[in-house]
Order: C-alpha cells, then structure tokens, then sequence
C-alpha cells in the first residue's frame, strides 16, 4: 500500500507527505520485488521506483462463510437494531467517505424503510460519522467497536448489505478494500459507492451494485437489495450466497493469494 498517497486525502502537513514518501521510495527502490494488490498501487510503486508485481488481498473463505451463527434476535433488540441492516466493516477513514451511506438514509426511497446501519471499526472519521449520524437519522446508525473475524462474520452474514466506499478524487481512487471480500464471502452482496477497481468487479460478476459516491444513489441501490431480499425465497437466497462465496474462493480467498505471493518469493 502506498501511505504517502493516503495522507494526501487527509489534513495532513505537506511535510510529512514528502518526508514519508521519501521513506516509501527508499525501501521500494531498495527492495527486488514488491508485491502490490491492485495494478493502481503497482502504477505508484513503480512512480516510486519500485518493481512491482500484482497479487490480490485476499480472505479467509473458512471464517467468512455463508454457514454459521448470525446474531441474535435478543442481541439486536437490546442494541435497537432492525433485522434488516447494512454493515461497514472496517476502517473509517476521510478518504473512505463513509459518511455517504449515513446521508443516503435521508434520501427517498429509502427515508422511508426499516433499513438500519452497522458501523464496526475505528478510525480518523468516526466522530464525524457519529455526529453526522445523530444530525441526520438519529435511532438509525449503531457503532460497534472492532470485532474478532468470527463475530464480524457473523454480523456481515445477516445484513442486507456490505457497506464500502471511496470517496474520488482523495488520491486514494487505486485502492481495493478487503471489506468488499468479507462481505461476498459471507454470501452478502455489496453496496459500493466511489471510485476504485472493485467496482468493475462487482459489475462484471454481479456480486451486488455500484454506485457513483452520491446519496441518492446509493440510496436507491440500498433499497433495491432491501425489496430483493424481501422477495427471495430460501432457496434462491440461499444459491445466490453459494455464488457469491464460490466466486471468492476461486478468486480472492486467502489460499489463492498466498499461492500468488508465495511464488513471487520464491522466484
């Protein structure tokens, strides 16, 4: 990953920014091979000096799994949370833009439904997240803290939803969330908003929707995956989180990653 370019889409001193990228250049011009997980990182690191070679992030297909426990019914009560809910798993920081998916429940169509939002995780944006949630759809928007992956899992596995965003034009358009691949692991489509690869993918294999960074989008995209799952059967709910968590395992599960970056060690 490339930190100096992170810190560009946040108030950060210019010094730095310069002082960090020259570190970056240092150890990536120094080193043989530099494994980077998405041909946009690779495009900085060879900027940088770099002689990169592409391996996707990948996740672990055991833990994140269609099978196994889902929180439960008393659980999401006592947090006031509705059955149905959208979950962010991971990292909220300013570049990731967050805040989209809480300004989206203001928006018709989805002002109106009982879909709630999940934020796990820690980061530089979180008050602003928690405020803005208060000022916008208080009731509506719970933060939990950091979870272990078995207890993500199990809370990604009951959404309607996986929450990801990246905000453009942060410098950071290259980037390519892992929180996307938990979430179609656990059989769980993707509501993303932003720039990025993923959102080919996503389109290209059908795991979910994508969406330009603007709530009112991403709140019809969200209210569309609400009425499907309403209407699904459990057979049909049940084969299309089977292919969601088959495309990760034979693309982006930790085995396969690690097959890739082994064999660029070993050469």
């Amino acid at each position: 990953d490339i930190w100096s370019d992170a810190t560009e889409a946040m108030d950060t001193p210019g010094i730095i920014t310069r002082i960090l990228r020259s570190v970056e250049s240092f150890a990536l011009r120094g080193a043989k091979r530099v494994i980077a997980v998405s041909p946009g990182v690779a495009e900085r690191v060879a900027a940088l000096g770099g002689n990169p070679t592409v391996v996707r992030n990948g996740i672990d297909t055991e833990i994140f799994s269609p099978t196994g426990s889902l929180p439960r019914p008393e659980k999401l009560q006592k947090l006031g949370i509705s059955p149905n809910y959208a979950v962010y798993a991971g990292t909220m920081s300013p570049w990731q833009g967050a805040d989209i998916f809480i300004r989206a429940l203001s928006q018709s169509p989805l002002r109106d439904t009982d879909l709630d939002l999940v934020f796990m995780g820690r980061g530089d944006d979180l008050p602003h997240l928690q405020k803005l949630a208060q000022e916008i759809a208080p009731g509506r928007v719970h933060f939990l803290d950091s979870q272990p992956p078995e207890i993500s899992a199990q809370w990604q596995r009951g959404a309607v939803a996986g929450l990801v965003s990246i905000a453009p034009e942060c410098g950071y358009d290259f980037a390519y969330p892992t929180k996307f691949l938990a979430s179609l692991s656990c059989g769980t489509p993707v509501c993303y908003a932003g720039a990025g690869p993923a959102g080919a993918e996503i389109r290209q294999f059908q795991l979910g929707e994508i969406c330009t960074w603007d709530s009112q989008e991403v709140a019809e995209k969200l209210a569309k995956l609400l009425d499907e799952r309403a209407a699904q059967s459990p057979e049909a709910a049940k084969a299309h989180t089977q292919k969601l968590h088959g495309w990760i395992q034979a693309h982006r599960s930790t085995a396969a990653s690690a097959a890739a970056a082994a064999k660029v060690v070993a050469e």
